[in-house]
């Protein structure tokens, strides 16, 4: 840290110390459905405060009288000396306690018995500073699980201001990180807004709400005529007789725009490659097949919620990938995953090259100008008639799985096809405006961010309140400090007695009050 403003002096968390109670290390059979509060060493996970659980755990009365002296009470400060992640983000994190009910701390917290000569408030806000997390990460041990010890934590350097220059800088603290926080919880209704207008666009995109209008000023043909002729084109170019489609889920089916058509996917499927096909399992691809480099083998990976998502985990050589050739892709594409993340669609791009798709995908190849691809990846992201069908045709399953028949039952709306190219226009210039906004919302989060470590930052290098000249040096609180430990140990130990062991038996019965 840099020079300190005059009447600060440099010290130690040890100095804001009386004593530190350790946390209780119940077993996992001590735990019962009712009785007291357990916080554990997972709780503090925000600035100064415990985030206690819905489903909190808790400790039998009979475990908690063994246990007194780990009772904590409302207003009491306790801190957590080990984090169950590798980061470190919640190690050394200081937080008071605001619950009215008294709570037993765990293994991994400790309750901090503040000196009167420090402020508790001043040490909590320093926990959450850009100097102490640096400290924290710098001292850590441990790999699965790093934790400080008790040496490493009251070791830290912290600048000491006068006392009441630490109350005044807590004070401020408070008052400008409330407004932070308030700032911050406005804006985490963002992503929550954003996933509603996206999911109401495309509702409307695939109801035909969204170019009502444009149908009215628009002439287009019906899509029913269009699919008709669509079936007598495509059968002067196949020999082979079109399957007939699958019976229709017994479902209530929205109403849809005169001008449009329910209809199985049937029709739109292309008659050159194979129009709905499943990726090679068994023995076709083997994980000795695959290796680091050469064709890639297109996975679930590749399918996010915004598009196709580039790179492969899964190679191939070229002699193999010719033996697949019936598993090869190109751009217009649709591909839908049929297990883990059921339903999910992405439309391969155009610049996808040579590549095959593995076992939990399938493809679908549609007939040249029968249907827009992206419009067809739309309806089974906001859907509601194609979503309804396919939850109606996976239930009673063990697990969600889509296969060919279940696409083959669905009816899907249909618009004509000039209408379903307006929607597409219209569904992405609403959604480039979406991300726009979440663009701009990523931006704030991190000036937000910026702004309270830097706000931390000017209160401990004694920038965010003025100094008073009348107030007593940080050095004569240090030395008060000093002065009460060497006279505590000065003190011969007390002998625990049957009185002792009476007063912890009548704190017991005021808490059972």
């Amino acid at each position: 840290m840099s020079e300190l403003p005059e009447g600060w002096a440099s010290t130690t968390v040890d100095a804001f110390i009386q004593s530190m109670i350790g946390g209780a290390s119940p077993k996992r059979e001590d735990y019962s459905n009712n009785g007291v509060l357990a916080l554990n060493k997972g709780d503090i996970k925000s600035r100064g405060k415990l985030s206690i659980k819905t489903n909190p755990k808790m400790l039998p009365q009979e475990y908690v009288e063994n246990h007194i002296n780990k009772l904590i009470d409302y207003n009491d400060i306790v801190v957590t000396l080990r984090d169950l992640s590798q980061k470190a983000d919640f190690l050394g994190l200081i937080a008071r306690y605001k619950n009215n009910e008294k709570a037993i701390i765990t293994q991994g917290m400790y309750k901090l018995n503040i000196s009167t000569e420090c402020s508790g408030d001043y040490l909590i806000h320093f926990s959450n500073s850009p100097f102490y997390r640096e400290l924290v990460k710098a001292e850590k041990v441990g790999v699965t699980q790093v934790h400080l010890r008790n040496d490493q934590f009251r070791g830290i350097e912290i600048p000491l201001p006068p006392l009441n220059e630490q109350t005044r800088i807590a004070n401020k603290l408070d008052s400008l990180l409330a407004k932070v926080d308030a700032a911050q919880a406005r804006l985490e209704r963002i992503p929550t807004l954003l996933k509603r207008f996206r999911q109401s666009v495309l509702a409307a995109a695939t109801s035909g709400e969204l170019t009502r209008e444009w149908r009215e000023r628009d002439v287009v043909d019906f899509a029913m005529k269009e699919i008709k002729s669509l079936k007598e084109k495509k059968s002067m170019l196949s020999i082979k007789k079109p399957k007939e489609p699958l019976p229709a889920p017994n479902i209530d089916y929205e109403d849809i725009p005169e001008q449009w058509a329910y209809s199985d996917i049937t029709p739109f499927l292309d008659v050159e490659r194979a129009g709905l096909k499943t990726g090679p399992f068994g023995s076709l691809l083997k994980k000795s097949d695959h290796q680091a480099a050469g064709i890639p083998v297109i996975g679930i990976e590749n399918i996010a919620k915004t598009g196709f998502r580039h790179g492969s985990k899964i190679h191939i050589s070229l002699s193999k990938a010719n033996e697949l050739d019936g598993y090869d892709l190109k751009p217009g594409d649709i591909l839908i995953s049929r297990s883990g993340t059921v339903g999910e669609t992405c439309v391969v791009p155009e610049n996808i090259g040579n590549a095959r798709f593995s076992t939990n995908i399938m493809r679908l190849s549609f007939f040249p100008g029968s249907i827009n691809s992206m419009y067809f990846r739309f309806l089974f992201l906001g859907s509601r008639v194609v979503l309804k069908q396919v939850n109606e045709l996976c239930k009673g399953s063990t697990r969600l799985f889509l296969n060919q028949k279940i696409l083959s039952s669905i009816r899907y709306p249909i618009p004509p096809i000039e209408e379903q190219k307006e929607i597409v226009r219209r569904v992405e210039s609403l959604f480039a405006m979406a991300d726009t906004i979440e663009k701009q919302y990523h931006q704030a989060k991190q000036r937000i961010d910026r702004l309270t470590q830097s706000i931390l930052a000017k209160a401990f290098r004694g920038e965010l309140v003025p100094q008073d000249p009348n107030d007593e040096p940080a050095s004569e609180l240090l030395k008060r400090i000093q002065a009460e430990r060497e006279q505590k140990k000065a003190k011969p130990a007390r002998k625990r007695c049957k009185q002792d062991s009476h007063h912890e038996f009548e704190l017991f019965e005021d808490f059972n009050m």
